[in-house]
């Protein structure tokens, strides 16, 4: 009975172009006993354009007959192993094309970049190998691409299960359950696993059995879950809390950086001061909630007038919530300084943040539990607890979202499934589920923070040179740019949204290995701004560098990109001449003729402080951001609280 309903269904809506079928698990591996854990199956579809090969020496990939254009994306499957740097969880872009020929890229064009996005092919895998056009080359029909869910075994002893279609319990019939439809050919089921008090610990596999549209045989999908019993981390304030290195200079620093940003006398001041806000100017002070670190910087320097920068800057920014209604980009969604601003509560404070607890990318699902979406969903979380402490209701969909962001923190540091991984991400979120875990004390949270502090730590940092990554994994399949052995350090202002988890962590454990290795980290991250050169009059543009004459600098530059001319990559150079603020001469020994930069160059390039403060910040967006970060870790390493209302 089953196989004939899958198949009249099948009949009445198949189409026979679209008949790639691409089906993977994400989410949690692991489970703690009394606790809850959510797995997603995706399922997706693409237009079949036959069989391809590659040559792993020259990257190119060959598919006769092939109807494709350079810039289209296209999806990949095998009956068995992809070849060697391509994975069926990521679209890839079609460049060079040469008649049968072209290769991949990791985004859009005609021509490949074999320093830059294009994909570096390491073996030519086995089985017969599938391509299909992505769903974003053209329409699809919503609700025409279902997939069954037909059984599901081998569920541990005292684990229970729900299927969730989307926003709510997928409707209560017998199976087949058919999986939700989404836009664009994705069709999927989340699994939320239960497990008792009395479960049976230790690792299981669970076999989801499934079904897509014309699809013969059944697919099966292996879903690994361990259970375990959660072992609270003891919560024990530090006895005292030394010196913190470098102190005094990022102190002074705050001060004059913020004036930079912004003349605090009064609210006329600070509006004149920053100046008209624009949406689409993500450099602007605003981005990274200008508004919440203004706030903090009050709170902290004791100065009351620091609140009429952040003021100005909420009611800009509210205002442009409530003028979206709520329906606002994921990686825009900065309710905390909204929040902040509620000490009488402004209706229309309250109003913005209820709009964007409903309203802002991805909050159907509250996230996914896939590592892809890491920022958004870290900041929907962050909206949720915002959503209680403006209303003093909590949201329904408080729990799902930490538990999503639990799930990715299983694929990210315990099982190594991670697709594709930022550690400014990761940071996110570690400050999203502090927040969370200070308004309801669901004691997974130290122990995950715990387990991805330690994992950055051995994967991310390199103690010998004092180096961050932004992307831990090589230039491949899971990283095109910032990779571990490239470019990782050019993101560092990025990087830096770690370091507060380290603070919190040693605030609240008392264990002072945290507090070491955030010292490290605050010490080491501020000194990589990036920088710009101009050939006409030879000058460094490095905004508040901070620099003296005689400070000796490391240049560098990305993948990809080129140094201003005359510089050469990973070059020691001096400080020549202060011009201001804001620009330096450089010359290659301390004392020496100016370097004559020839060229502009392009894109990304960044400089490491050899000597020097070396601040580099370089604009109110990445003023807004490194002092998000750092005040933050300041305050947990002093015994305060910055996430406090």
């Amino acid at each position: 009975m089953r196989r004939l309903l899958v198949l009249l269904l099948a009949g009445a809506i198949w189409l026979g172009a679209y008949e790639h079928r691409i089906h993977f698990k994400v989410g949690a591996s692991h489970i703690y006993r009394g606790y809850s854990s959510w797995v997603e199956i995706r399922h997706e579809w693409s237009q079949n354009e036959g069989t391809f090969t590659v040559n792993p020496a020259t990257d190119v990939v060959t598919a006769p007959g092939h109807t494709l254009s350079n810039g289209q994306s296209v999806r990949l499957t095998s009956s068995g192993a992809l070849p060697g740097g391509l994975t069926n969880k990521l679209e890839y872009y079609v460049c060079d094309i040469s008649g049968d020929t072209f290769r991949f890229g990791y985004y859009g064009g005609a021509a490949c970049d074999p320093v830059g996005w294009q994909v570096n092919i390491t073996d030519a895998g086995t089985g017969t190998h599938r391509l299909g056009r992505g769903m974003d080359n053209g329409p699809v029909p919503d609700g025409a691409w279902p997939t069954y869910l037909l059984t599901l075994s081998g569920v541990p002893a005292g684990v229970t299960y729900e299927v969730w279609c989307e926003r709510d319990l997928c409707p209560a019939v017998t199976t087949p359950v058919v999986g939700w439809y989404s836009r664009n050919g994705a069709s999927f089921f989340m699994l939320r696993f239960t497990a008792s008090k009395t479960a049976t610990l230790g690792a299981a596999t669970i076999t989801a059995t499934v079904n897509a549209i014309g699809e013969t045989p059944d697919e099966t999908i292996a879903i690994p879950l361990t259970v375990e019993e959660l072992v609270p981390v003891p919560s024990q304030r530090p006895a005292s809390y030394p010196t913190l290195p470098q102190f005094a200079t990022w102190e002074t620093s705050l001060t004059s950086l913020s004036l930079r940003w912004c003349d605090p006398t009064s609210y006329a001041t600070a509006a004149s001061s920053i100046g008209p806000v624009s949406s689409g100017v993500e450099s602007g002070i605003w981005f990274y909630d200008g508004t919440w670190t203004f706030r903090q910087i009050a709170r902290y320097t004791g100065n009351a007038n620091w609140n009429n920068c952040a003021d100005y800057l909420n009611n800009w920014y509210r205002d442009y919530v409530l003028a979206n209604n709520g329906g606002i980009a994921g990686y825009k969604a900065f309710s905390a300084g909204i929040k902040s601003s509620c000490a009488s509560c402004d209706m229309r404070n309250r109003v913005a943040i209820t709009l964007m607890s409903s309203r802002q990318a991805m909050a159907g699902t509250a996230g996914w539990p896939w590592d892809w979406t890491i920022r958004e969903t870290a900041y929907l979380l962050e909206t949720y607890v915002n959503y209680e402490g403006v209303t003093g209701t909590r949201h329904s969909k408080l729990l799902r979202a930490a538990e999503n962001l639990l799930a990715m923190f299983d694929e990210l540091f315990r099982d190594g499934t991670w697709t594709y991984q930022h550690i400014y991400w990761d940071g996110l979120a570690m400050r999203a589920l502090i927040q969370y875990f200070d308004l309801t004390g669901d004691q997974r949270v130290p122990r995950y923070i715990k387990i991805g502090l330690d994992w950055i730590w051995a994967n991310a940092w390199n103690d010998t040179t004092k180096k961050m990554v932004y992307n831990p994994a090589n230039w491949g399949t899971r990283c095109a740019y910032g990779c571990a052995d490239t470019d990782g350090w050019a993101w560092t202002e990025l990087i830096g949204l770690i370091i507060p988890a380290s603070g919190w962590y040693y605030w609240y454990s008392g264990d002072d290995l945290y507090r070491q290795r955030g010292d490290e980290w605050f010490q080491a991250l501020p000194r990589w701004p990036r920088f710009g050169g101009t050939a006409s009059n030879d000058q460094l543009t490095i905004t508040a560098h901070g620099l003296s004459v005689d400070d000796q600098l490391n240049i560098k530059t990305l993948r990809g990109y080129t140094l201003p001319g005359g510089l050469v990559s990973n070059q020691n150079v001096y400080v020549k001449g202060v011009v201001d603020a804001d620009h330096i001469t450089v010359c290659s020994t301390k004392g020496g003729a100016t370097i004559n930069l020839t060229s502009d160059g392009t894109g990304f390039v960044g400089l490491k402080c050899n000597s020097g403060t070396c601040r580099g910040n370089y604009s109110g967006k990445m003023f807004s951001q490194q002092y998000r970060w750092s005040i933050a870790y300041v305050q947990w390493r002093q015994g305060l609280t910055p996430y406090a209302p």
